[in-house]
């Protein structure tokens, strides 16, 4: 599914970025699956959205549930990612 989003992606370096993101989450939380919505991944546990990426030109967006975003704030802050109350950017 993931091979499906990817093999459409424009620009090289995004895609450079979330192979390795994909292959990780894939590779610690072996219980969530992958589901296409709105052309977006999502990886999800039992029904339950954990966390979806959506790609723009230059950026791409991660949004976590809502929990996990709480918890990590100080670390996105610390990156410098741009932020919102539910997600953040990586260019």
């Amino acid at each position: 599914m993931l091979q499906f989003f990817l093999i459409n992606f424009k620009n090289p370096i995004l895609k450079f970025k979330l192979e390795p993101i994909f292959e990780q989450i894939q590779k610690e939380f072996q219980n969530l699956t992958v589901e296409l919505k709105w052309n977006q991944p999502m990886f999800i546990m039992n029904g339950t959205f954990i966390i979806g990426f959506s790609v723009a030109k230059n950026h791409i967006s991660i949004t976590p549930e809502a929990v996990t975003m709480a918890i990590f704030t100080n670390d996105i802050k610390a990156a410098n990612y741009e932020a919102t109350n539910n997600l953040f950017k990586i260019v």
